[in-house]
C-alpha cells in the first residue's frame, strides 16, 4: 500500500458519529467504478478508491467529508427525506449539492495548506 494510504485516518469524527474510512476497489465498491469516493450514511462510512495519488485521495476524502457533514447534520436536526412527487425535487437537492461540494473541496485544501497560521488558529481549542 502507498505511504499516503498508510496515512489516512482509520476514522472520522463527524459530529457525534464516528466515520469509517475504508480504502477499497471496483470489485468490493461498484460504486467506486463511477466516483474516486463515497459516503454510506446508513453505515457511517466514507470508502475511497484504493489507486489514487496522494492529491487526489485528499480531494476525494474531504469531498466525502462534507457529504457527511451535511448529512449527519440534515438527518440530526430532524430533517426529513423528500419522497414520491417531490423525487425531481430530491435529484436536484442532490446535485446541486455535489455541484457546491466539488467546487469547495479543493479550494478549501489548498487554503489550508497556503495559511497554517490561519489553521492553527481554526483548530485551536482556547476561548
Amino acid at each position: 500500500m502507498k505511504k499516503h494510504y498508510k496515512a489516512l485516518p482509520n476514522n472520522v469524527l463527524i459530529g457525534q458519529r464516528n466515520w469509517r474510512v475504508v480504502v477499497s476497489n471496483e470489485k468490493e465498491h461498484p460504486e467506486l467504478s463511477e466516483a474516486w469516493a463515497y459516503y454510506d450514511g446508513a453505515h457511517d462510512e466514507i470508502i475511497v478508491r484504493d489507486n489514487m495519488t496522494a492529491g487526489r485521495l485528499r480531494i476525494a476524502l474531504i469531498h466525502e467529508i462534507l457529504h457527511a457533514i451535511r448529512y449527519c447534520t440534515m438527518n440530526e436536526a430532524g430533517a426529513i427525506e423528500l419522497q414520491g412527487e417531490e423525487e425531481d425535487v430530491t435529484d436536484f437537492m442532490m446535485r446541486m449539492e455535489h455541484y457546491y461540494i466539488f467546487t469547495w473541496a479543493e479550494p478549501l485544501l489548498i487554503v489550508m495548506r497556503n495559511n497554517p497560521k490561519l489553521l492553527k488558529f481554526l483548530l485551536s481549542k482556547a476561548d
